[in-house]
């Protein structure tokens, strides 16, 4: 995946989180008496609710997949997602019936929730191959929201196990030994991973929810570790409570404030110093299960390469086959490393090992006929010899710059059929490092005046101005005939340097897609 690619996937998580701060900008908006907004909010959030269940839940897995990647064709990798997971829960983006299987299904090793499972072969700990405490504190409140005490009862061993054994919060520990020793970025004292430590007692235990006009009680205490607590001087607003438990479960047959009984919610226009009891039912949790499993590396992506009508790619000593996709979609299930291909498309391959776990697919290979791209040089507008680029496939090249910030790229096309057209620009950008930094050239596409989307050229490396890659991918379905796309500079294409958006443009290809 290159980093064009990464813009385009679409994550679990990242997903889910989108549809929080929708449905909290609507709540927002109707306590300002916005209503319009609030609608408006409302609908892109109940609409992404509706795409992450269609496209990321994996019906046969029991839980959402990772994220949909690929170039002009999404596919899903079917790896879990834990912190993702644990949210889609929290947000209920999950239905009830979902949040169940997923809390069941989703993989524990001995050490706690990996980031994700499988791992990936041949890179070391961090998010591969690694536990995060404040992952496991998501998948804890998750777990108990799904009611689920197996699960609860394994992220907080986690958690306490591994800050008790090194005497501090540690942001992340490799997955197969528990042990901090082998991750390559740690700190002690780590914010998120201290307060999933805290959430332990104050979000679980004594299951505090703060809602805009009141703090709301709903505990769970493992059966294994029921008993008296007690928390003292706890601050809420304008008040200080004394709180004390007892009991174990997740139903309250008690709540007293200063003796009275009383629903176990705290309105918000509370003051002064009160006492609280909660005393819980002792009822015995439902025993729902968890997928305890060892550690397990998925193959490593093959690499395929076109000649002629073949695609062919190397062996994999760990795969027993090999799935052959065409445009996403699966074409073939076999053993041998070539395939004749027949139909137009975008080709990929995927290795399955003998446990039938999948590697990521490989990168996308298009195979088309001469008409059905439409290559379209960018040299006749202005160009201009900033770097010294070599390699580009017509005469010249152009460069996007915010030193223009009026630049406007127009390109006439001529389209010989109808049909859904994938838009991509073949461009470099060596104003930094593929893994960091902050210069990514962002611009708006148009075409015939219609808004289409944003079009990426992130950096490739330092100086390497003739270093030449795609963009992302914009689809849209076109009429026959003559059209003008346009690449414009408007205020939501800055970047997170504000001085530095440039990039070197080669062409513009249009693919017409597959019917």
């Amino acid at each position: 995946m290159q980093p064009a690619d990464i813009f385009q996937s679409k994550c679990l998580g990242t997903n889910v989180v989108h549809y929080e701060a929708l449905t909290i900008a609507s709540k927002m908006a109707t306590l300002l008496h916005h209503s319009s907004d609030s609608l408006r909010f409302t609908t892109r959030a109940t609409e992404l609710k509706k795409a992450i269940n269609k496209h990321l839940w994996l019906e046969e897995k029991h839980y959402y997949a990772q994220y949909l990647y690929g170039r002009k064709n999404d596919i899903a990798s079917t790896r879990s997602e834990t912190l993702g997971e644990a949210l889609s829960i929290l947000f209920d983006v999950a239905s009830p019936a979902q949040q169940s299987l997923l809390v069941k299904h989703v993989p524990i090793e001995d050490f706690g929730a990996p980031v994700f499972y499988p791992q990936i072969k041949d890179i070391p700990p961090y998010h591969n191959h690694a536990v995060w405490p404040f992952v496991s504190s998501y998948w804890m409140l998750a777990s108990a929201k799904a009611m689920n005490e197996e699960s609860v009862m394994e992220a907080m061993g986690s958690i306490y196990r591994a800050a008790m054994l090194f005497c501090t919060n540690k942001e992340n520990f490799v997955v197969e030994s528990g042990d901090y020793l082998g991750t390559q970025i740690n700190s002690s004292n780590m914010l998120w991973s201290l307060s999933g430590n805290l959430s332990i007692v104050y979000r679980l235990l004594f299951g505090m929810r703060f809602e805009p006009d009141s703090l709301h009680f709903s505990p769970f205490v493992p059966e294994r570790i029921a008993g008296k607590r007690k928390l003292s001087n706890f601050g809420y607003r304008d008040a200080l409570f004394t709180i004390e438990m007892e009991g174990f479960g997740n139903s309250i047959a008690s709540f007293t404030v200063d003796g009275v009984e009383t629903p176990p919610v705290i309105s918000a226009d509370c003051s002064g110093k009160h006492k609280i009891r909660i005393v819980l039912s002792n009822k015995e949790m439902a025993k729902n299960g968890i997928h305890k499993c060892m550690n397990k590396e998925s193959p490593n992506t093959v690499h395929a390469t076109l000649h002629a009508d073949t695609l062919k790619w190397e062996n994999r000593e760990d795969a027993v086959s090999y799935l052959l996709l065409r445009n996403g979609a699966v074409v073939s299930t076999q053993r041998e490393q070539k395939a004749l291909l027949v139909e137009e498309g975008d080709y990929q391959v995927i290795a399955i090992d003998a446990s039938g776990t999948h590697s990521f697919a490989s990168e996308p290979i298009s195979y088309y006929k001469k008409n059905a791209l439409l290559v379209y040089q960018v040299e006749q507008f202005n160009p201009i010899s900033l770097r010294k680029a070599k390699g580009y496939a017509g005469r010249g090249f152009t460069a996007v710059s915010m030193k223009n910030r009026e630049q406007h790229i127009l390109i006439p096309i001529d389209l010989p059929a109808a049909g859904t057209y994938a838009i991509q620009w073949k461009y470099a950008n060596g104003n930094g490092p593929i893994n960091t930094e902050n210069k990514c050239a962002i611009r708006s596409l148009y075409v015939d005046g219609d808004y289409l989307g944003i079009a990426l050229f992130p950096q490739r490396g330092v100086d390497q101005w003739s270093n030449w890659g795609w963009s992302n991918v914009i689809k849209k379905k076109l009429p026959k005939g003559r059209h003008t796309l346009e690449l414009r500079y408007r205020p939501i294409n800055d970047n997170m340097n504000r001085r530095v958006n440039e990039a070197l443009l080669d062409f513009v290809q249009l693919t017409r897609m597959a019917d």
